[in-house]
């Protein structure tokens, strides 16, 4: 398998290094062109109470998911919602969801050392990691006027917003996740650990 990336560390490692986990969830970036200094997705486990319980927060349509629960494991629902740029009731409804998982978790988690490859998803240029927050913050989005459960529990849209409707699906036609054009490997980034949660989660 052809690597194209260099491994990049992970939240966890960092985490083990001494960093505080504030500074992990919202880390200086000065130069959005540079991979993002800190690799939060990867692969997870958690026991399957906390899914029964808590579930997986999935309003946050814009991307990011990944960095939202680190940010609730650890409390700090206040400093998502700026790091995030959340609109008045998407930081409450936020707020609700983060607190029953801190909560539970209190930042008990740790990580498997060692190196995780995954397939090529599109080039990270094309991510638009911070500034897609500040583009979507215009829409004052809110999930609980903005969003449905459909029949099959999947999200849709509940409200007439077609410009917000267009710009998420210009973003994620926009990653080019299946483009063969860029110059890739076989996979793509690798992280220096992964993380679980193995005492709390």
């Amino acid at each position: 398998m052809r690597e194209t990336q260099v491994p990049g560390p992970a939240f966890g490692w960092f985490k083990s290094q001494g960093y505080s986990p504030l500074e992990l969830c919202n880390p200086s970036w000065t130069n959005p062109n540079d991979y993002p200094p800190v690799t939060y997705g990867i692969g997870w486990a958690f026991r399957r109470e906390l899914f029964a319980e808590r579930g997986l927060y999935d309003a946050w349509v814009v991307g990011g998911g990944t960095r939202v629960h680190f940010f609730a494991a650890h409390g700090h629902w206040r400093e998502a919602g700026d790091a995030f740029l959340f609109s008045e009731p998407m930081r409450e409804h936020y707020r609700q969801w983060s607190e029953g998982f801190h909560d539970d978790v209190r930042g008990r988690w740790g990580f498997v050392l060692g190196e995780v490859a995954h397939l090529w998803h599109g080039s990270m240029a094309r991510r638009k990691h911070r500034r897609r927050y500040e583009e979507f913050a215009g829409f004052k989005f809110d999930p609980t006027t903005d969003l449905t459960l459909d029949e099959f529990g999947a999200w849709c849209w509940s409200s007439a917003k077609p410009a917000m409707h267009q710009y998420l699906r210009d973003y994620i036609a926009g990653r080019e996740e299946d483009n063969n054009s860029d110059d890739r490997g076989e996979c793509g980034q690798i992280a220096s650990n992964y993380a679980a949660a193995p005492d709390a989660a």
